[in-house]
């Protein structure tokens, strides 16, 4: 009995070592050395509970390469968050560590990178329209005292005005 709560103790211990291993790894996503420190921890963790459940040489091999495709799809999903064209970059240079997970990492960081791609250019189009569109210097500290209020840019709520009211410039005047 006492053998049997052992192994089952081990075994907890095992998996929550890889959890740790998988939140520091994505914790320290930009941080290549501590990626690294976290990887070798998985790995020692899968290899351990390898070991409890009395696997061969082959069973450490394959328990290993878990670790590492794991490892690495944690850190290239940490990294696609907030970037997601460096973790298709990395992605292809740690292809072989990923191996069956590549497609469908690929797709998944392929439509990041699209949907990045979109939203910078909508923001750049935004943009672009509050320069062209300048209202009149009368009207600007009324939406400076706006804007202040509500924490977003007095030129975003001047283009929305602006929208809004059918492309009159000052705020004060009604057409009938």
């Amino acid at each position: 009995h006492a053998d049997r709560e052992a192994t089952v103790y081990s075994s907890n211990v095992n998996k929550a070592s890889s959890n740790i291993a998988l939140s520091h790894i994505a914790n320290n996503s930009d941080n290549i050395d501590e990626v690294k420190h976290g990887l070798s921890d998985l790995i020692n963790a899968k290899i351990k509970e390898a070991q409890l459940l009395g696997g061969g040489a082959e069973f450490m091999q394959a328990a290993k390469e878990d670790a590492v495709r794991s490892g690495t799809q944690t850190w290239l999903q940490a990294i696609s968050a907030r970037n997601p064209q460096r973790a298709l970059d990395e992605l292809e240079r740690n292809k072989a560590a990923v191996g069956p997970l590549y497609d469908n990492l690929h797709r998944e960081f392929r439509a990041r990178a699209d949907t990045e791609t979109g939203n910078k250019a909508g923001e750049r189009a935004v943009l672009s329209t509050y320069t062209t569109h300048a209202p009149a210097a009368v009207v600007i500290p009324v939406f400076e005292q706006a804007a202040a209020k509500s924490g977003v840019a007095s030129t975003y709520l001047m283009r929305t005005w602006q929208i809004e009211s059918g492309g009159r410039v000052d705020p004060g005047k009604r057409s009938t």
